[in-house]
């Protein structure tokens, strides 16, 4: 077993960690809830003159977001992964999670307290890492996946939080506010609309029919041993859950296989048995599938002669 198999069924396995909401934490790493918290992020400095800031977070922020987009699209577009690492895509929920919750902790503390500064981002850093867990517990991705979305959003956030920039609890008020409404809002698939749109691109770009799932790969690796079909909750364009994998409907060929083989299987015991009722051992007795004139010519050639 591989160390990234290993993995995927500690975490997924452990007793102590499964009765945790992991939908309600997995939906603090929403795209659709964190983006507009990173485009109030930059207003917010914008609107203190700290252009050298706003640079500063949009860029790093811009290439990691589109980084995940690409990685994402060209799993599902042309099955272009990792097998050996179970790696279809970087983790968008961990990536989102790591760069903008500690941001938005770090800024929307007030800059005479410090400590309670560092203490915040220090927090923000913690949940942005439970919902990294989250995703392996609801079997949304791999631990390659969240481990590479958690460092590139560390990697975004951690050079960002300097001393000597404008603070307040303006921005951290109104991103709670926004994250509220948005969770309150009495409509159903918000939660994987970014997922559903990522799709929609990838296959319109490869002029695929449907997008890459979960175990299907362009390129022939042998794939690492799991003892658990990780990634299995993700939803698919028509909203039906896809058990086998990730991205979109589809049969999966690796699973026809043995369907395939026992119908061979079958075939031929049907054509063994058949050849056995049909075959005479015995030259002057009717056989099983032979006719009734036949079998009476057959009884007449062996009528004792008196």
């Amino acid at each position: 077993m591989s160390a990234a198999s290993y993995l995927d069924f500690a975490i997924t396995d452990w007793q102590a960690i499964r009765h945790l909401p992991w939908g309600l934490i997995s939906r603090f790493g929403e795209s659709v809830l964190l983006l507009p918290c990173a485009l109030g992020i930059c207003g917010w400095l914008r609107y203190r003159a700290a252009d050298a800031c706003v640079a500063r977070w949009l860029l790093p922020f811009s290439a990691a977001a589109s980084l995940v987009l690409a990685s994402k699209v060209a799993y599902m577009g042309w099955g272009i992964g990792s097998a050996k690492l179970n790696f279809t895509g970087i983790s968008g929920h961990s990536m989102m999670a790591a760069s903008v919750l500690p941001v938005l902790a770090f800024v929307g503390t007030p800059a005479r307290w410090p400590k309670l500064s560092v203490a915040a981002a220090v927090a923000a850093m913690s949940l942005a890492i439970l919902v990294g867990v989250s995703r392996l517990a609801l079997h949304a991705h791999s631990v390659s996946e969240v481990a590479v979305g958690l460092v590139l959003g560390f990697g975004v956030s951690v050079p960002f939080m300097r001393r000597g920039m404008p603070r307040s609890p303006a921005p951290l008020v109104g991103a709670a506010l926004a994250i509220a409404v948005l969770m309150a809002m009495p409509v159903t698939g918000i939660g994987g609309a970014s997922q559903r749109l990522v799709e929609i691109i990838a296959t319109y770009l490869s002029g695929r029919d449907r997008p890459y799932q979960r175990g299907e790969w362009t390129f022939a690796e042998t794939p690492a041993s799991c003892p658990r079909p990780a990634c299995r909750r993700e939803e698919t364009p028509s909203g039906v859950e896809a058990k086998g994998g990730r991205h979109g409907l589809g049969s999966n060929p690796q699973r026809e296989q043995p369907a395939k083989s026992l119908s061979m299987a079958t075939g031929l015991f049907r054509q063994r048995i058949h050849s056995r009722r049909t075959r005479n051992p015995f030259p002057g007795m009717p056989s099983c599938g032979a006719p009734r004139d036949q079998s009476r010519q057959g009884f007449a050639s062996r009528a004792p002669t008196p």
